[in-house]
């Protein structure tokens, strides 16, 4: 949402504009925005409190918590086994993550760790129950597919603090990287389409790569992100896990040499720009790499 909201201003008001959304950090990939509820809509407030109002953002923050809080009444669904659904479908059930003692209440086995896959998806389950955490991952890829996706990451309290869980097993990483692939996909997708519009107003000749994502095909099920760099194309990169280098040839066919974003970086960082304030990130290639690196590459 933030992203889409820096774009829309770029749209309208230029890069150079300043983008004065006022916001605090969650995690990696979540912020907090106030907002006004009134029965038949909401406002997001981008610019914090208003002045008339006379406090500032944290004090306004505490106070939404505390209305949320006043609002929440007990009303979580075991959906299965150990796994539990917010269910008070008010377009606010995310939110609550930022109440601890809510979530401290739902009877899992061990201390609370809890997704947020969807805007209208909490799923909390226990950090001793390995089980129903790979049924949360399992639930989060079916919300993924069909909501708006928010973050893939798995959470925890450490006091009243949100920090990332690192799940145990590496069956629950593998599908944590399935559901992170396929809600990057979408953000990827969204900031494309953003970007393709700036760039044609602005008759800038940048080619904005697509996040692709493959499987193996050696019968693993298992996935992979990819993005197509090609010679003599002034390109915006996603972050992926593997680049294809390809070089067009005469005949029409090309050279592709596939590499992991990793070992690419080492050979040709030189050619990757970070662009300021994208995320998820993007890497500017305006040139490509020399005969020598490709031949490193290979």
């Amino acid at each position: 949402m933030l992203e889409e909201m820096r774009l829309e201003h770029v749209r309208e008001h230029g890069w150079d504009a300043p983008f004065a959304v006022v916001w605090r950090q969650v995690a990696e990939d979540c912020v907090e925005l106030l907002a006004i509820d009134r029965p038949d809509s909401t406002s997001t407030l981008t610019q914090g409190p208003k002045e008339a109002w006379g406090i500032t953002f944290e004090q306004a923050l505490a106070i939404a918590h505390d209305n949320l809080r006043d609002a929440t009444p007990e009303r979580f669904v075991e959906v299965a086994a150990g796994i539990f659904k917010g269910a008070w479908q008010d377009a606010y059930d995310t939110s609550r993550v930022l109440l601890p003692d809510v979530l401290q209440r739902v009877p899992v086995k061990g201390r609370p760790v809890f997704k947020l896959p969807t805007r209208d998806c909490l799923l909390v389950v226990g950090d001793r129950d390995e089980t129903a955490m790979a049924g949360m991952l399992e639930l989060s890829l079916e919300a993924a597919a069909h909501g708006r996706c928010i973050s893939s990451l798995v959470f925890a309290y450490d006091a009243r603090r949100i920090v990332p869980f690192a799940l145990p097993q590496p069956e629950h990483r593998r599908r944590q990287a399935d559901l992170r692939r396929v809600m990057e996909a979408s953000t990827y997708s969204v900031q494309k389409e953003f970007l393709e519009k700036i760039h044609a107003a602005n008759q800038d000749d940048i080619f904005v790569a697509s996040y692709h994502v493959f499987e193996e095909n050696d019968g693993s099920g298992r996935q992979f992100s990819v993005v197509t760099w090609t010679r003599g194309v002034d390109t915006s990169l996603p972050r992926v896990e593997r680049i294809a280098f390809v070089t067009p040839k005469q005949d029409g066919d090309a050279d592709v040499v596939f590499v992991q974003w990793d070992t690419a970086v080492a050979v040709v960082a030189d050619l990757m720009e970070q662009e300021p304030d994208f995320y998820p990130p993007r890497f500017r290639a305006r040139d490509f790499p020399s005969e020598a690196q490709l031949r490193q590459l290979a």
